[in-house]
This record gives C-alpha cells, sequence and structure tokens, in this order.
C-alpha cells in the first residue's frame, strides 16, 4: 500500500468502481461497477415510490433536520447517564454486500452504526439482551429437566447440532434431515410484534426482589446488582430496557448520499444487538407453539425433545 504506482491504480479503479467485503467470505473483496451497486441501494429503497408516497415500504423518507435527531439521541442517552463523544454525532450509512454464496447473487443491505449517534445505547442494548438471553436459555433448560419439554432451540455454533446428529446416529432412528433459510427476515419483523416478543422476555428475567431488580452495564457485560450505586456502571430497572429497547429500534435513522431515511419495519442489519433480538423473537414464538401443544397433546410435545430442532441464525 506504500507503493505509488499501486496506489495511483487503486485511485483510478475506485474512480468507477465499489470495493466491499463478501458476505460469509471474512478477507474476500468484490469489485462492483459504481453504477450497478447505486442502482441496487435504489431498487432496495425504492425511492421513486417512497418521494410519492405509493407503497408501505420497510423504509420512509425522514424530514426532519439531522441535527434535530442527532440531538434527541445524544438527550435520550444522557437521561441514562451514556455519553455520546463527538465522533459518533452522525448517522449511520447504509450500504450492501454481496451474498455470492447464493445460486443467484443476492444481497444483504448493512446499516453501518460503527459511529453513529445511538452506538453507546446499541453497545449496552446489546450487553443487557445477551444477559437475558443467558439467563432465558438456562431457565428452559432446567424446565427442559423437569417436564421433558424442550422449549428453546437456538444455538450459539454447530457444535450442539453435531452432537445432536451423534445421538441420532447412535439410537440407528432417524429418517431424515431437512434445513430452511429465511430469505427474509431481518428487514420484515414488524415493529410492535418485535417490541411485543421481546418484553415477554424481558418481564420474565426481571423481578422484584433484589436479585434480578437491576442490571449493570460495564465494559464487562451486564451483571445483576442490588441497587443504584456509585462505580456499578450504568444501572438500568425494567423500564430502563424497555425504553431502551424501543428507543433503538424506532430510531434507525440513516444517510444514502445526501437523503435520510428511518428503517420502520424489521431490524437494522448492522446494529449491534441484531443477532439477539432476531433469535429471541423467534424463540418467542417455538416457546409458544410448545406451549399450545403441550395443552392439547402431550405426548406431540414431548417428542420434540428426540427430534432435532435447532434453530441458529
Amino acid at each position: 500500500m506504500k507503493d505509488e504506482n499501486a496506489m495511483k491504480t487503486l485511485k483510478k479503479l475506485h474512480n468507477n468502481f465499489v470495493f466491499v467485503p463478501i458476505d460469509k467470505a471474512s478477507n474476500n473483496i468484490a469489485i462492483i461497477c459504481k453504477h450497478y451497486y447505486a442502482s441496487v441501494i435504489l431498487k432496495e429503497l425504492d425511492v421513486q415510490n417512497l418521494e410519492r408516497n405509493l407503497i408501505d415500504s420497510t423504509y420512509e423518507l425522514s424530514t426532519r433536520d439531522v441535527d434535530d435527531i442527532i440531538m434527541e439521541h445524544i438527550n435520550f442517552q444522557s437521561n441514562l447517564g451514556l455519553e455520546v463523544k463527538e465522533e459518533f454525532r452522525h448517522l449511520a450509512k447504509h450500504y450492501w454486500t454481496p451474498k455470492m454464496h447464493k445460486q443467484v447473487v443476492a444481497e444483504r443491505f448493512i446499516t453501518a452504526s460503527v459511529l453513529s449517534s445511538v452506538k453507546p445505547l446499541a453497545k449496552d442494548v446489546t450487553k443487557i439482551f445477551k444477559c437475558i438471553f443467558n439467563f432465558i436459555r438456562s431457565y428452559y433448560r432446567i424446565v427442559e429437566f423437569h417436564t421433558g419439554l424442550k422449549y428453546f432451540w437456538v444455538i450459539d455454533n454447530n457444535a450442539e447440532f453435531c452432537k445432536a446428529l451423534d445421538r441420532l446416529s447412535k439410537k440407528g432412528k432417524a429418517r431424515s434431515i431437512e434445513t430452511y433459510d429465511f430469505s427474509t427476515l431481518y428487514t420484515k419483523i414488524p415493529h410492535n410484534k418485535l417490541i411485543e416478543c421481546l418484553h415477554f422476555f424481558i418481564d420474565k428475567v426481571f423481578n422484584n426482589k433484589k436479585d434480578r431488580r437491576y442490571l449493570s452495564v460495564t465494559s464487562s457485560g451486564a451483571h445483576w446488582v442490588t441497587g443504584k450505586y456509585k462505580g456499578s456502571g450504568t444501572v438500568y430497572d425494567i423500564d430502563n430496557v424497555k425504553n431502551a429497547l424501543q428507543f433503538l429500534i424506532n430510531n434507525s435513522y440513516f444517510y444514502v448520499g445526501k437523503q435520510v431515511f428511518r428503517q420502520k419495519i424489521g431490524i437494522p442489519m448492522g446494529l449491534d444487538p441484531a443477532l439477539f433480538l432476531a433469535n429471541l423473537f423467534l424463540a418467542y414464538y417455538e416457546i409458544h407453539f410448545i406451549d399450545g401443544l403441550r395443552k392439547t397433546d402431550y405426548g406431540r410435545a414431548k417428542k420434540f425433545l428426540i427430534h432435532i430442532g435447532l434453530s441458529m441464525i
């Protein structure tokens, strides 16, 4: 990168092409025609129809003043004790990466919030929901032990899946295996449904007793504390967590060129806690499916413990 001729050539390439990482292929770069790259983003945002208000899109054009949006973000986080440093006082930017592993090359749209004005809040919400996720997973493992019913299917990696395959292989009773994937998930989740499902888990985790009344968020993660005291990091109660979640979901503003958009449906890819929010959203419906089946057909519900039904986002 210090070679003068190489840098001149790279600059020349940048005039006509966009360099982006390839989805699910770290350290691999795609070189994309700049005109085509822009046309894909415009198609995703459907800018012409948005301007005419002809469709109910995932996104909406914002007419708000950018400084007002950023100041609202700063004030909300300030009330929680979070500082938004000068370098973070920007809106996120929107870009896409090619999904080369698909038979027909597709796109993954990312809202880059590395230096956005909601970054401090997003980092805290990620730590909080990681803590909630781990608590819920442990809780339903205990439920599974006592009831023989598997309620929680989310896994962190393929190790648990491989172990399940080994168990089935040893029994010699497996008949088939099928896998499914969402073509679109993050951008199709209605905000009201997302908030409703996540509130279910927040209510389940927090209680009015001293042991799970406050969550302290520090650089090492989120931990339960007995009260709000100096040196305990940023402390959240149940209402703070719900308000922080709703604010983060409803304030997904980003730039495309000089225009500002807001994502009004779904979870923005690139938002720090997106993985935990999506996993818990799906877990909500899996838990309620098994619970409903338990009441109508307990024998069938119990069979789900034997079958493999693991989900991983």
